[in-house]
């Protein structure tokens, strides 16, 4: 369980103050009330994976986000169904804003300061073979830990980028569906998770981080497709980062006006400051932190070209043969047309998604690397595709093999020799190589439970 927040004479009394002129008195103290209380918990069921049919917890929806979940379990980090990539734990005031937008199973959409990408992973579990995301993370480290999670969740349409968002942006002119910016902010919506954010707070870091987000939006704007929508959200409460910022841009930009949310997050949210269209998590509310969000729609129907160098190469003869070996003794189908070279690994990656080069960290499914007539497979392989091999290992979710599996140890199934993919009541967690009855482990190491 979280614990509750920190003492609340740790809050700056201008910070009280405040939340006393958004709130009212009575709103104030209903707040602080709930700021003494542990915080709720939520996860979303990846449905690029399966449904919550799979899991075996008691969960109860969250009623304004698809596929999202309260729940009250101890440990779900080592749950199985969390390795598999079936759930992401998410804050649930933090599923509000992807969850105002309709995505549709097309789209492109560009996630300009993602890590570690839980909105990016909500918008993607609603995109097709058609659509694609891009997801932005200026620290390097930080897009590594969200390349993992995009690899656990089975994600396969998607780039992530480590660069500043206006570097990006101007190689996708006038491109993207939607553009999301869940810009970094003073954090005021998460005080009862976060202590440091209770002791950072103060009025010049409200400015600071204003005058950051209006940069980063205008930025991002660019990228936006007439017709597009522009997702701008905040974990703050103050109107200097949220109001202020959005209304500062439509003064600037008239092609793009704000528009209403869906409805669902209305009767879960309260309007923002000056216009109803504006949305407000608070915490006295609904179970969650504290969100602020607020959608606006580009005018026109003007739709730009990339400017991009792909970072994709072809495979070398020997590596395209080494590749399509594998695949074709390992999956039902697949296209060859798809495998790519990006850095030194073979990706799996629908040629039409452009990959910027320089700026690009990962990409489509890492399929493994070619060596020396070797091809030897990728976790992500059997993450992504692991339904799609012709060899699989079944096991229910009570199964002892799968806790052994976790813990990196061999185990015995009788299966024709070859590289397999480990599924979980149909649920792909991970991969092996079957000899003589015997799964020799695949997991990566660093992924493995502790014994």
């Amino acid at each position: 369980m979280f614990k509750a927040s920190p003492c609340l004479c740790m809050l700056d009394e201008k910070f009280i103050k405040r939340m006393e002129t958004l709130l009212g008195r009575e709103g104030l103290e209903l707040y602080l009330s709930e700021l003494e209380k542990p915080s709720p918990r939520a996860l979303r069921v990846n449905a690029l994976k399966g449904d919550e049919n799979a899991l075996d917890i008691d969960i109860t929806p969250v009623p304004y986000s698809k596929n999202c979940y309260y729940f009250d379990h101890d440990k779900i980090g080592n749950h199985p169904m969390h390795h598999a990539g079936l759930i992401y734990i998410q804050e649930p005031g933090a599923m509000v804003p992807v969850a105002s937008v309709d995505i549709e199973s097309d789209w492109k959409v560009f996630d300009t300061c993602s890590a570690p990408g839980g909105k990016s992973l909500q918008a993607a579990a609603f995109l097709g073979d058609d659509g694609f995301i891009l997801s932005n993370e200026i620290n390097t480290p930080r897009a590594r830990i969200m390349s993992g999670n995009f690899e656990r969740m089975g994600v396969r349409n998607y780039v992530i980028t480590s660069a500043p968002v206006d570097k990006v942006s101007e190689k996708f002119k006038s491109f993207f569906d939607l553009v999301i910016v869940d810009a970094p902010c003073s954090g005021e919506g998460m005080f009862r998770k976060e202590e440091d954010a209770v002791k950072d707070w103060s009025e010049e870091n409200v400015r600071m981080c204003a005058e950051r987000q209006k940069g980063i939006l205008q930025a991002a704007a660019h990228s936006v497709k007439g017709g597009g929508y522009l997702l701008y959200s905040t974990c703050t409460f103050s109107t200097e980062e949220n109001e202020d910022t959005v209304n500062a841009f439509l003064a600037e930009n008239g092609d793009f006006e704000l528009v209403s949310p869906n409805e669902r997050v209305v009767p879960y949210t309260v309007s923002g400051v000056g216009d109803e269209k504006f949305r407000r998590f608070y915490p006295h509310i609904a179970p969650g932190e504290g969100q602020f969000c607020a959608l606006m729609k580009r005018k026109g129907d003007e739709e730009g070209d990339v400017d991009v160098t792909s970072a994709l190469s072809q495979p070398t003869k020997d590596e395209m043969v080494s590749a399509e070996d594998f695949l074709k003794d390992t999956l039902i189908s697949f296209d060859r047309n798809y495998i790519k070279k990006f850095k030194d690994f073979l990706v799996y990656i629908n040629p039409e998604i452009p990959v910027p080069e320089k700026v690009t960290y990962s990409c489509g499914v890492t399929l493994g690397e070619a060596k020396k007539g070797y091809f030897m497979p990728h976790h992500h392989l059997f993450s992504a595709m692991g339904k799609e091999f012709k060899r699989k290992i079944d096991l229910p979710l009570d199964d002892a093999r799968i806790c052994a599996y976790l813990r990196g140890e061999s185990f015995s199934y009788d299966i024709e020799n070859g590289w397999c993919a480990v599924l979980i009541d149909g649920i792909p967690l991970g991969g092996g190589k079957a000899v003589n009855g015997q799964i020799k482990n695949h997991y990566p190491k660093g992924l493995r439970i502790q014994h």
